[in-house]
């Protein structure tokens, strides 16, 4: 709230929400923003990482080229985009599927990228499984208790 003050000297930035620029020049409103995207970023990536861990895979995240890598191998994909209110993609864990089609792409953009996949590293799971599995690692990670949410009750009983 201080960064968006009065100035005596505002620059109007079109955001169709009428928000100005700082006595600095800066938008705070597209700093937040950036930080909450790459916050949620995290958040998934570490929801990931928590599965894995819980059975006992070691998994890590790169700021690099974003996912979950689980020894060297991209297991899990994710980005987002936002749009028009509205968020795009997300999350993408690899869990029992043909991997050969990764061979003849560039993975993500990166050439040689190696792909795994649960089935792979020893995690025998159907993708129902897998979602009931990273479920409360995502509500973990994004602080979410689900109180308010009529599907919370059949994933607690499960």
């Amino acid at each position: 709230a201080a960064a968006c003050r009065a100035d005596p000297n505002p620059y109007r930035v079109d955001l169709t929400i009428g928000i100005y620029m700082d006595d600095q020049g800066l938008c705070p409103v597209f700093g937040a923003v950036q930080e909450a995207q790459q916050a949620l970023v995290r958040a998934l990536e570490g929801a990931v990482i928590d599965l894995l861990a819980a059975h006992g895979v070691a998994a890590t995240a790169r700021r690099d080229a974003p996912g979950v890598y689980a020894e060297g191998a991209k297991i899990a994909s994710l980005g987002l985009r936002v749009r028009r209110g509205h968020c795009y993609h997300g999350l993408a864990l690899n869990v029992a599927m043909d991997l050969g089609p990764f061979q003849c792409i560039n993975p993500c953009g990166y050439p040689g990228l190696r792909v795994t996949q649960l089935r792979d590293l020893g995690l025998e799971m159907d993708v129902e499984e897998a979602a009931d599995a990273l479920l409360p690692c995502l509500r973990e990670r994004l602080g979410y208790t689900g109180a308010d949410d009529p599907q919370h009750e059949r994933h607690a009983q499960a």
